[in-house]
């Protein structure tokens, strides 16, 4: 059997001629089928590594830029931590407690004696009042917020 040229064993090995040239040089068999297709797959492995290791070092990258990113965010004071949230949603609810217990002392004795209608214009203009109140409420992490 005739041996096969650079050009043909690039095509069929899926190669270029200059790399067959290469190993051909460099003491490879490239007459040898089985030895060329190991010559490929070693080759082909070292590229599938490389591509891994990039996409790592750019997965690295991205976790390092999102970290740098939210220390920016904690010195800006625009990140509000978990605890601060909780503290102050704790505050709101006191808040609204409170409300609702002076609801308690307030209304009995202005209502005592009234109509019904005299009780539900009391009733609206003390929940406006209230609701006025509770709006009014600044919460800590609204005002740290704040530029």
């Amino acid at each position: 059997m005739k041996p096969k040229t650079h050009s043909e064993l690039a095509k069929i090995h899926g190669i270029s001629r200059q790399t067959v040239s290469t190993w051909s040089k460099s003491g490879v068999n490239i007459q040898n089928a089985s030895a060329m297709k190991k010559k490929v797959a070693a080759m082909t492995n070292r590229l599938e590594g490389a591509h891994d290791i990039s996409s790592a070092r750019l997965e690295k990258l991205r976790a390092e830029t999102d970290r740098i990113k939210h220390a920016l965010e904690v010195d800006r004071q625009l990140f509000v931590s978990a605890s601060q949230q909780y503290a102050a949603g704790e505050m709101a609810g006191q808040t609204i407690k409170l409300a609702i217990q002076k609801m308690n002392s307030d209304l009995p004795p202005m209502l005592a004696g009234r109509t019904a209608v005299e009780i539900s214009t009391i009733l609206k203009r003390y929940t406006r009042n209230v609701l006025v109140e509770l709006s009014q409420y600044q919460s800590p992490i609204t005002e740290q917020l704040k530029p």
